[in-house]
C-alpha cells in the first residue's frame, strides 16, 4: 500500500512539474517611436518629458483602444512598464519580464508628452498626447530565463514605429457608462408602465 501511495504521489509530483510553464521575454523599443506622419518623433526633447511604456497581455488577437491615464481596456493586463525620461526618440532598453504562461499576446505601447516635474504620473497621460501600440506577439512556453525570447515593439514602420495621438473623448469614463445604463434602465421601465 506505502508503495502504491509513494507511486501515486512521485507521479502527482511530476504531473505539477510538468504542468509549470512560463514566459521569459525581453522586451525593448530602440529606433525610436514617430507622430503619424513617419517623420516627428513622438517624444520632444523638452525638459520634464517622459513616456509611460507598459507590455500588455491580452487573451485576443486585437489590440484594444488607450485608456485614460494609460488604462488598459476589455480583458488586457498590464505585465510590465516602465518610464523613458527625456527621449526624443523613446527608445527602450531591453526589459526582462518574466511569469506564469499563459495563452494569449503580449504587445507594447508607449505614452508620449507625460509631464513628470512632480514625479511621473500616468494622470497626466491626457487627450491628445502621443502613444504607440507595437505588434502583437504570441505568447510562449519558455521556461528558461536565461534564453529568452524577443519582443521589439517597434516594428510597423520603416521608421521605427508610427504612433496616433490619444482621443479619450471615444472611451466613456466608469461614471458616464453608469449613468448611460440607469438613464436606459429608467426609459424601459417607463415604457413598461406607459403601456
Amino acid at each position: 500500500m506505502k508503495t502504491i501511495i509513494t507511486a501515486m504521489l512521485v507521479l502527482l509530483a511530476m504531473g505539477v512539474t510538468l504542468a509549470t510553464a512560463d514566459i521569459n521575454v525581453s522586451w525593448s523599443g530602440m529606433n525610436g517611436f514617430l507622430m503619424n506622419n513617419d517623420s516627428d518623433p513622438i517624444l520632444n526633447p523638452w525638459p520634464g518629458q517622459s513616456a509611460l511604456v507598459q507590455l500588455i497581455f491580452t487573451p485576443n488577437n486585437w489590440v484594444e483602444a488607450a485608456g485614460p491615464g494609460g488604462a488598459v481596456l476589455g480583458d488586457e493586463v498590464v505585465l510590465d512598464w516602465k518610464w523613458v525620461s527625456d527621449d526624443q526618440w523613446g527608445s527602450v532598453a531591453p526589459q526582462i519580464y518574466t511569469a506564469a504562461f499563459q495563452a494569449g499576446y503580449i504587445y507594447a505601447r508607449i505614452f508620449a508628452g507625460v509631464d513628470d516635474s512632480g514625479g511621473p504620473s500616468t494622470g497626466d497621460i491626457t487627450f491628445n498626447h502621443w502613444y504607440y501600440a507595437g505588434p502583437l506577439d504570441a505568447t510562449i512556453d519558455n521556461t528558461d530565463p536565461s534564453n529568452p525570447d524577443y519582443y521589439f515593439m517597434n516594428r510597423n514602420s520603416s521608421g521605427g514605429g508610427i504612433g496616433d495621438p490619444l482621443d479619450l473623448r471615444v472611451i466613456p469614463e466608469p461614471t458616464s457608462m453608469v449613468l448611460a445604463a440607469l438613464g436606459g434602465l429608467v426609459l424601459l421601465i417607463r415604457r413598461r408602465f406607459a403601456r
